[in-house]
């Protein structure tokens, strides 16, 4: 626990601001899907990133490292656990955006739709391949050419969780 909190006390400000495009996307967003922020991180640390970002008020909740029994997101124990707390039961209404490949395996095979966000390495720089992606784009922002019946316009499947 002590570890965790020094290792998430940075000066994000530093690195993070507002994101108005974001925040406009995600308030488009059909407000009978629940969203949640599912991170491999400590749920202060989300939160700090979520309301410098400007879009703290627009999850239901933080899935932390934590809240999953320290499972990590690349074990699929993770994803049935994530599940349980937003009440899902069908994996299939889930869907996870996030930029690990790692990741995109576990969540798919949990039965999670998935989007890779980032189309190439942080650390290599070369195109990212992934076969366990959906659909793969450059930045979060492009959910709503990929998935247009998630938004307030076209109408989103009863039922249906963005994670």
């Amino acid at each position: 626990e002590e570890y965790l909190e020094y290792s998430h006390d940075i000066p994000l400000h530093e690195h993070i601001g507002p994101d108005p495009e974001l925040r406009a996307m995600l308030q488009s967003l059909d407000p009978s899907i629940p969203r949640w922020v599912f991170t491999a991180s400590i749920e202060p640390h989300a939160r700090r990133c979520l309301e410098l970002l400007g879009v703290s008020d627009l999850f239901e909740g933080v899935i932390d490292v934590r809240a999953v029994d320290w499972v990590t997101k690349h074990d699929a124990d993770a994803y049935h656990a994530a599940m349980k707390i937003a009440n899902v039961t069908d994996p299939n209404r889930c869907l996870f955006l996030d930029d690990s490949t790692s990741n995109m395996r576990a969540a798919k095979k949990v039965g999670w739709r998935t989007v890779l966000v980032g189309e190439y390495g942080r650390d290599c720089g070369g195109k990212i391949e992934c076969a366990d992606a959906d659909v793969t784009v450059g930045r979060v922002h492009e959910l709503r050419d990929i998935a247009p019946g998630l938004f307030v316009e076209d109408a989103a499947p009863a039922g249906a969780a963005a994670v």
